[in-house]
């Protein structure tokens, strides 16, 4: 499943796999580098599960996409 990120926000973010700040637990669920603002990010999901994920420039906020 494809998931898109859309940063309507004026900062710039970074969504990316947990454990922050090395993103082991999906390393490829990780852009490299921030989403600047009106932009965007998308990740293909090849691995069914539970998947938490923060924002690296922000790390207290999260989230979970769940793929099954």
């Amino acid at each position: 499943d494809m998931v898109q990120w859309i940063n309507n926000d004026t900062d710039f973010r970074w969504p990316a796999s947990n454990l922050h700040p090395t993103h082991g637990i999906y390393p490829e669920f990780d852009p490299q580098e921030p989403v600047a603002p009106g932009e965007s990010w998308s990740f293909t999901f090849e691995k069914a599960g539970k998947w938490r994920f923060h924002d690296h420039l922000k790390p207290r906020w999260r989230g979970v996409v769940r793929v099954e």
